[in-house]
């Protein structure tokens, strides 16, 4: 006999531990989610959620892992994308031409 937790605890592990199988399963590209309709940046600390149609284009400076990327909206205004939120440099040009955002290279 056994004097520990019941047995349907282990449900609860189960439970417990869904959303972090979920966050392994989409497998966001990095600190940053695009989409046809948005993009999300800083997605797990404090989301800024940009409408895919109100960015104009990319624009990049640099190259390799020190890349620096700011948004130009079709407004005129200027979004500063923190590093961290973003992938190396590959994964990020395929990412921003999957979904058709231009890129300017200075």
């Amino acid at each position: 006999m056994m004097d520990g937790a019941p047995y349907p605890m282990w449900i609860l592990w189960v439970i417990g531990g869904l959303p972090v199988v979920w966050v392994l399963i989409t497998n966001p590209t990095d600190g940053m989610l695009i989409d046809n309709d948005r993009l999300v940046l800083s997605p797990w600390r404090n989301p800024m959620i940009l409408a895919r149609k109100d960015i104009d284009h990319v624009r990049l400076r640099g190259k390799s892992t020190a890349t620096e990327v700011t948004l130009v909206m079709a407004s005129g205004n200027i979004v500063e994308v923190n590093p961290r939120d973003l992938p190396e440099g590959r994964k990020l040009h395929e990412a921003f031409a999957r979904f058709g955002l231009r890129v300017a290279e200075v």
